[in-house]
């Protein structure tokens, strides 16, 4: 039917046909005595105009044979909830049977009945006292049923209070069958909106307004209580509730009320147990309170957890290391040792062990087979990725041993074609296909830390010979599937493909720190160009950059090819990121580093720098981050890389504002032994400028307190300093008694005195030589 007719359907649904009909006869009448009376022309074309008005709303007029949709609705689900008004308890008790057996598959049903009023009658139902428990057990998984058909009818139930009633159903009830019900509804109210593949902003919203539902310390209490006396199919729910509810890291605190507890009654549970759909969810709920909540930190060294968990996790371990040949899930087994790993590496990151840590990455590389649920593989590789973080030792045990490599290459193989006619299958297929957006970018996580340290590794990785025993694929498979993941499109309604952006350039970010691969590998995929067009394209784009800064960073060292390329793009932001002190000031600064650090005699990229920012805003840098102890770290690198062999950068510094940034790190404020050291190389470096030299015997108090250091200072800042006392002596110009004595009434001679029996060959040389400069004296 025709849009313009729709207002005429609704007209008719609401007060049906006998109206239209009696309008009719209405206006036929009132057309006739006008026709009959009429006067002039222009009243004549305009009864006209009236009797083609009526012809068309005639023709248009909705049939009694063809009802309207709310008519429908009505007309099949008007009887079911009428007879739960009934008095009669076995009629509602048949009224909801009937109504479970037409929803059962059946979406549409299921908000026909919502849109009738089923929910608020089922609610009243199941919450007066006299209530059949059998009749409460069905009304609650009739219940159950309709929160299966999306967002928003979960919306509509919570709504109406079928959440609140249930969970005071809930903590009440002591029928088995009911508490069964009602923790099956909680679980399918949290897991509906949990198993969105793409959420919006509403979805977010309305997942946050559900979780705040479980706020809720009594019934945390109740779930654990369950856990302890409950059957199977309880115990499995309430886990799964328990884990969903601590995930949420904004609403932990309930969780960590009954904390030591739960994870006390989780031990014991898993220790007796082994069954396995309930030994998987134990541990899915182990993980989960280790990972997201500070009550596992908190169990782990108040309550000496640390060997508790490893004994029960490594029995679980051992207990699922041959697949059972009867399950009711296949993939139970599996589920429960990746689960049982991810608790271990929890421990492995708050204590580590270097045989346990090995033994878990045995287990994790083998769930990462190809022939492993997809589900199973991502989670597996998620807790690898956590494992292997900056520790060689195991990356290459990995990588060898394991030969992950191999494995992570198939994360990225589509699922291949199967037979329609197999229903398995094409399950099977289809899951596969939903889960390879997030295989692969789990796969680019893991390849991300696996190639982070280790330059061996990433030669073996990118770099194929043919008589190389080390040498495990093909050249071109990473930096291909790199490619397609950097140039993945973006779409707004679709997380997924960011995810696979963003994890992309982790990647990249640990493969571009290689200098072989900056001048081979990436030229050859033609990374470069890509990055280039994606930086142009997410100048705004906060979370991208945050990625794509490090990356380039990498681009600006002397090795890349394409360093001028990016210099000329980046360098006017990088340059306003840290003035206006941008939130990504860190990695900013570590781009400048590499970009100034030259092993040339060319002074260029440093005066690209120097250019933009002034030796007084360079002071008021200083002086505004200082108590960021990394960015001061960073600004004294780079002011070490802007100061050497660069004589044009001391001598107009006409505000000796380099001195006052010295005095100010050095004296006045207490920063790190990595600031320190930086600062000091800064210093050397100014000191290696006969303009240096002067302004630093200008300065008696700050020469006083470096050679102070001379004594308290650490080894690497004693041969700092007698480098730098050295560098003072070197010129013998006109000035040169003047610092011989200066420096010997400062104390410099004690100070050598101490340090000429130095193991450190380095310092040795440096005494030698101050001792030759200062015989005179």
């Amino acid at each position: 039917m025709s849009e313009d007719s729709s207002w005429m359907l609704e007209l008719h649904c609401r007060f049906g046909k006998w109206f239209l009909v009696l309008f009719l006869v209405f206006d036929v009448f009132v057309l006739a005595i006008k026709t009959i009376n009429y006067h002039g022309t222009y009243e004549v074309l305009s009864i006209i105009c009236d009797w083609v008005t009526l012809i068309c709303f005639i023709g248009i007029m909705p049939s009694a044979s063809f009802p309207s949709e709310l008519a429908k609705v009505k007309a099949t689900g008007q009887p079911f909830v009428d007879r739960l008004f009934s008095a009669d308890p076995q009629v509602q008790w048949e009224s909801v049977n009937d109504m479970r057996n037409l929803t059962a598959g059946n979406r549409r049903q299921k908000a026909n009945f919502i849109v009738v009023g089923a929910i608020p009658r089922l609610v009243y139902i199941i919450q007066q006292e006299d209530c059949m428990d059998e009749l409460r057990r069905d009304c609650i998984t009739l219940l159950t049923s309709l929160a299966k058909g999306g967002n928003g009818n979960v919306t509509s139930l919570c709504d109406y209070g079928a959440c609140d009633a249930v969970i005071s159903i809930l903590l009440s009830s002591q029928t088995n069958s009911v508490v069964l019900a009602a923790v099956r509804f909680l679980r399918t109210i949290l897991m509906t909106v949990a198993h969105q593949h793409h959420k919006h902003r509403k979805t977010v919203t309305i997942e946050s307004f559900i979780l705040d539902k479980f706020e809720d310390e009594k019934l945390i209490s109740r779930l654990v209580e369950i856990l302890e006396f409950g059957n199977t199919s309880l115990k499995i729910s309430s886990l799964e509730i328990i884990a969903k509810v601590a995930s949420s890291k904004s609403k932990c605190l309930v969780i960590e009320l009954v904390g030591i507890k739960l994870l006390e009654v989780l031990l014991k549970l898993l220790d007796r147990n082994d069954e396995p759909r309930l030994v998987a969810a134990g541990t899915r709920a182990m993980a989960t309170l280790l990972e997201q909540s500070r009550v596992g930190r908190t169990f782990i060294y108040v309550s000496s957890g640390t060997n508790k968990i490893q004994n029960v996790m490594e029995k679980v371990l051992t207990n699922y290391r041959v697949k059972p040949t009867i399950t009711y899930d296949a993939n139970a087994p599996d589920f429960v040792r990746a689960n049982a790993a991810q608790c271990l590496v929890t421990i492995l990151s708050i204590e580590y062990r270097q045989q346990l840590s090995r033994n878990v990455c045995n287990v994790l590389s083998e769930l990462c087979d190809p022939e492993k649920d997809p589900e199973i593989r991502i989670q597996t590789a998620s807790s690898l990725t956590k494992l292997l973080r900056n520790r060689v030792y195991l990356q290459n045990h990995a990588f060898y041993s394991n030969r992950l490599p191999k494995k992570i290459e198939k994360f990225f193989q589509r699922p291949p074609a199967v037979d329609s006619s197999d229903v398995h299958s094409v399950q099977t297929f289809t899951k596969e296909l939903n889960f390879f957006p997030r295989l692969r970018s789990a796969a680019f996580d893991l390849l991300a830390v696996l190639l982070s340290e280790d330059e061996s590794l990433r030669d073996a990785l990118l770099v194929h010979s043919c008589g190389s025993e080390r040498s495990l694929l093909h050249v071109n498979w990473l930096m291909s599937r790199l490619s397609e993941g950097l140039n993945e499109h973006q779409d707004p309604a679709n997380p997924e493909s960011r995810a696979l952006l963003i994890s992309s350039l982790r990647c990249l970010r640990s493969i571009s720190r290689s200098n072989r691969h900056l001048r081979t590998s990436l030229v050859d995929g033609d990374i470069y160009q890509i990055i280039v067009k994606l930086y142009e394209e997410s100048r705004n784009d906060e979370e991208i950059l945050s990625q794509i800064i490090p990356v380039v960073g990498n681009f600006l060292v002397d090795f890349c090819p394409y360093k001028d390329d990016f210099v000329g793009l980046v360098t006017d932001d990088f340059v306003e990121n840290i003035k206006t002190g941008n939130k990504f000031i860190d990695h900013t600064l570590s781009a400048l580093i590499n970009m100034t650090y030259s092993g040339t005699l060319s002074n260029r990229y440093k005066d690209e720098v120097s250019s933009s920012i002034s030796h007084e805003e360079f002071l008021e840098l200083v002086q505004k981050y200082s108590s960021n102890e990394s960015v001061i770290e960073k600004l004294g690198t780079l002011l070490r890389n802007l100061i050497h062999d660069n004589v044009i950068y001391v001598k107009s510094d006409s505000q000796d504002c380099l001195m006052e940034i010295f005095r100010q790190m050095l004296i006045n404020l207490p920063i790190t032994e990595v600031a320190v050291v930086q600062f000091l190389h800064a210093v050397i470096n100014f000191s290696d400028h006969c303009e240096g030299v002067s302004k630093l015997c200008k300065d008696p108090d700050l020469l006083t307190y470096l050679i102070d250091l001379m004594t308290t200072g650490t080894e690497i800042v004693k041969t700092q300093i007698v480098v730098l006392v050295n560098n003072l002596l070197r010129n013998s110009d006109e000035a040169f008694p003047f610092r011989q004595r200066l420096l010997v009434d400062l104390g410099v001679l004690k100070a050598v005195d101490l340090l000429k029996n130095s193991s450190n060959h380095k310092i040795n040389d440096a005494v030698k030589k101050i001792y030759s400069r200062l015989d005179e004296v």
